[in-house]
């Protein structure tokens, strides 16, 4: 007999994988749907099911900072591995455009190809993502003479609770 807790589960997943793709939902013993999404607009779709449904989400980078707070057990675990790039890096004007799952590695390794680089120092910079440096204000000691990561975003993309995309001012 399926309890009703996991018949919604299952198809929470079933109806998040018409819009990630089958292979990028999934769902781990303790009955949490693990999905992968590649860009805003299916973000924004996750966020919207899970607040129409009353589905509580954990978003999810490297993971290096998922025990700082202590939130409720999630029902659908926002994976943000997949947008993880550096979008533009117009090094001219110092400044990038960069995706919440980029680690902080990629993107100092992507500067660093024109002498430019972010002076902060996050924890487990190897698997710390920029969503989450952001996030959890993670800017290490260095943020003392140059400011956090926050003080140095210039404008970004986001998405609300109820799947709303939000833009803040950006360079474009």
């Amino acid at each position: 007999m399926v309890s009703a807790s996991n018949a919604a589960s299952h198809a929470a997943a079933e109806y998040l994988a018409l819009f990630v793709g089958e292979e990028f939902v999934s769902s781990d013993g303790d009955g949490v749907i693990r999905v992968l999404p590649s860009d805003t607009q299916q973000i924004s779709t996750i966020l919207g099911y899970a607040t129409k449904n009353g589905l509580t989400v954990d978003p999810c980078g490297g993971g290096t900072k998922q025990h700082w707070g202590s939130g409720t057990a999630p029902h659908i675990r926002l994976s943000l591995s997949r947008i993880n790039k550096v979008i533009d890096h117009p090094w001219h004007d110092l400044t990038c455009t960069v995706q919440a799952g980029c680690t902080w590695f990629f993107l100092q390794q992507s500067l660093a190809k024109h002498g430019q680089f972010v002076a902060l120092d996050p924890l487990f910079r190897d698997r710390a993502t920029v969503g989450g440096i952001l996030a959890s204000n993670d800017s290490g000691a260095l943020h003392h003479p140059y400011g956090s990561l926050r003080d140095l975003v210039i404008g970004m993309t986001l998405v609300l609770p109820d799947g709303t995309i939000a833009k803040t001012r950006s360079r474009r």
